[in-house]
C-alpha cells in the first residue's frame, strides 16, 4: 500500500522544478534573467535528484508476507507463467 509520501514527493519535485521557469513561460523575463533561472532550474533538478536518491537508500523496505498458505514452489510459478503465455 502506498503512503502519502510516495505520492507527494514526485509532485513536490515537479513543482519545485517548474517554479523558476514560470516568468520565462509568461514572457516577462529578460535574457539575463532567463539564464539565471535556467541555472537555478538545473541546480534544483540535480539537488532534488540527490535528495530523492538519499531517501531511496535509507533502508525503508517492503517485505513479503510469510504466510505459509501463500508460499508456492518454483514449479507452481513456472506452471502459472506457462499458462499465462499459452492464453496470452
Amino acid at each position: 500500500m502506498f503512503s502519502y509520501f510516495d505520492f507527494l514527493l514526485p509532485l513536490l519535485v515537479i513543482v519545485l522544478i517548474t517554479i523558476p521557469l514560470i516568468s520565462v513561460f509568461r514572457g516577462q523575463a529578460t535574457k539575463q534573467k532567463a539564464k539565471r533561472r535556467l541555472g537555478m532550474h538545473i541546480a534544483s533538478f540535480f539537488s532534488l535528484l540527490a535528495l530523492t536518491l538519499i531517501f531511496q537508500f535509507q533502508g525503508i523496505g517492503v517485505f513479503a508476507a510469510t504466510d505459509p498458505a501463500l508460499i508456492g514452489t518454483t514449479a507452481q510459478g513456472l506452471g502459472f507463467l506457462g499458462a499465462a503465455l499459452a492464453t496470452g
